[in-house]
């Protein structure tokens, strides 16, 4: 028996029997009803009662969980807010307009990237930042996942990307925040910094290689210039087995890979659904030639929605933490 579980079951179920039959109040409301009914009923409530008493810490704790969940992802998000005002000033810091102790070189904005909660020189989170963020969130289907965000402050891929000289999307939230401020303008302004560091790296570089060339030309002609093979494509692998493998194993590779091809998109529809089946709400889900990629934009939107909805109270423990002077970890919650 789990130790949560209350202890001698058929004397509280005899208890709350009692309860029922001896409660002038219940008994009147039951007679309203057939009384096989009204039996099976009593029968049916009891058991229920029991399993709401059975592990009542825990079921209050998932509760609970599940309201911190939010919480702490509208946290990670704040992130964002932070990595967008950290690129504006390194914006400004390229073209020589502002100066901090904390930035010598160019790579010093990847180092407060990884540290920004705690880069002293960007202005903190306010209300307004989380206003447009939530505006953000609810108006564009955004990915919430943050392992899938990227390099923030690389300045000359985010550049490229600006200018469509690359195959690289610029970010939404970025793209989003210009259009509905004026840090588009700072798009425009020249990399003084930026150029002034190329020309002394690329002297060093060029020596570099100068030094090094006999060596690297030695390794060029040892380099095995095949192409490499692609094992993990599934194209590869078919057209290995066709190629080589005799017609029983053939027949064993088809009817495996026919049984088995939707196996990943499986598993994201079981966590999509479970994922959906706890929401408090009624979640839309909008007509879409995929019904597949409908679930999963539900699932974005919702996301969005209840992260947004918990982004206040995000920006209350972030707060809470400058004013007492605690310093942000690094890791993004859970």
């Amino acid at each position: 028996m789990n130790n949560d579980e209350p202890k001698d079951r058929a004397t509280l179920e005899k208890q709350w029997l009692d309860q029922l039959q001896n409660s002038k109040a219940i008994q009147n409301y039951l007679n309203g009803f057939n009384e096989a009914s009204v039996k099976s009923f009593m029968d049916y409530y009891i058991s229920q009662k029991y399993f709401w008493h059975y592990s009542p810490e825990r079921n209050a704790q998932n509760n609970e969980d599940e309201q911190l969940r939010w919480i702490n992802l509208a946290y990670n998000h704040l992130e964002l807010i932070l990595q967008k005002k950290l690129f504006d000033i390194q914006c400004l810091w390229r073209a020589e307009k502002v100066k901090f102790k904390e930035v010598e070189i160019c790579e010093d904005f990847i180092v407060w990237q990884h540290n920004v909660f705690n880069c002293p020189f960007i202005e903190p989170v306010n209300e307004e930042d989380i206003d447009l963020y939530a505006q953000y969130l609810r108006q564009t289907n955004v990915e919430t996942e943050f392992d899938d965000w990227g390099e923030w402050q690389n300045y000359d891929d985010l550049k490229e990307a600006y200018n469509n000289d690359s195959d690289q999307n610029f970010p939404e939230w970025y793209d989003f925040h210009n259009g509905n401020s004026a840090a588009g303008t700072l798009m425009l302004l020249p990399d003084i910094r930026g150029e002034k560091e190329k020309f002394y790296y690329d002297l060093y570089f060029a020596h570099n290689n100068e030094l090094n060339k006999e060596e690297e030309d030695e390794l060029e002609k040892k380099r095995d210039k095949r192409p490499w093979m692609e094992y993990t494509e599934e194209d590869v692998i078919k057209n290995f087995v066709n190629t080589f493998e005799n017609k029983e194993v053939k027949k064993y590779y088809h009817d495996y890979s026919w049984a088995n091809r939707h196996k990943d998109k499986k598993a994201q529809i079981r966590e999509i659904i479970n994922e959906l089946l706890g929401a408090d709400e009624f979640v839309p889900i909008e007509a879409h030639y995929d019904w597949f990629e409908a679930l999963e934009l539900a699932l974005v939107s919702y996301r969005c929605k209840k992260i947004a909805e918990a982004l206040p109270m995000a920006l209350e423990q972030y707060q809470m933490k400058q004013q007492m002077g605690i310093a942000f970890s690094t890791e993004h919650k859970n």
